[in-house]
């Protein structure tokens, strides 16, 4: 295969994976006008995947993912500009028509809270 056709068939395998990525988020979309509003919602068609990302506020994002099947992981991680916070995220991913749905939520975690959560976890036991 030549170069030539080797970047054809990349361009070519993209815009099938663009076209069934923009299927599946306006099913979406107009499937669950029900479910409250996303901030977010981004297209992801490379030549080797095709991929929708959903972001829901985190005080909704069980509601998306229950209505998507979705089983959702959740961590709780310092903040990258200030260890006295910390960030709550909760993600998971399904598939639907070949297309890979990811669903994403974080919210910021006010230094309070954020001592009250470390002052919970267990310390580790020097042996």
């Amino acid at each position: 295969m030549s170069t030539h056709d080797m970047h054809l068939a990349a361009v070519t395998a993209m815009a099938d994976n663009a076209v069934r990525t923009a299927q599946v988020a306006r099913r979406l979309l107009a499937d669950h006008v029900d479910l409250p509003e996303l901030l977010d919602v981004r297209l992801q068609p490379t030549e080797t995947q095709a991929r929708v990302d959903l972001q829901p506020r985190i005080s909704d994002v069980r509601l998306w993912a229950e209505r998507l099947g979705i089983e959702l992981r959740f961590k709780n991680r310092p903040d990258s500009f200030d260890d006295r916070c910390g960030q709550e995220h909760a993600d998971g991913t399904t598939e639907i028509a070949g297309v890979t749905v990811t669903l994403g939520a974080m919210r910021f975690i006010e230094r309070e809270e954020w001592a009250a959560i470390q002052a919970e976890q267990p310390t580790a036991v020097s042996a």
